[in-house]
């Protein structure tokens, strides 16, 4: 049985706990990066952004450690989980994620991720 890819440590830096009025407008960002483990593990680091109508910046590195099965759906999940984390509108999480693709470009290779300021 292969375990699935689980959070082992998160760090937030948020300039309140909450984003106020997200309605009137959000945008997101995220990059990841990742090394296999041995077998089919790996681990998967993830950074999401998110940045609110008055420009404040929300940053979310979360690491996780498991089955490379479903990696593209981790970072997804982290994404809904770091907006909902900020109370941001279950509607709201929905319209941003609707077309959402884990694509190639946001991969930072290893040692260039781990070495940014």
């Amino acid at each position: 049985m292969k375990n699935p890819l689980k959070e082992q440590g998160r760090t937030d830096n948020h300039p309140q706990p909450e984003v106020e009025e997200s309605i009137r407008g959000l945008e997101f960002d995220y990059s990841y990066t990742g090394k296999r483990m041995g077998g089919s593990q790996i681990e998967l680091h993830v950074t999401s952004t998110i940045r609110d109508w008055k420009t404040l910046t929300y940053i979310r590195k979360s690491w996780y450690l498991g089955s490379k099965n479903d990696w593209k759906g981790c970072i997804k999940n982290h994404i809904i989980d770091h907006l909902n984390d900020l109370s941001v509108g279950r509607m709201m999480v929905m319209s941003l994620l609707r077309e959402f693709e884990v694509t190639e470009s946001n991969f930072i290779p290893w040692e260039r991720y781990h070495n940014r300021k």
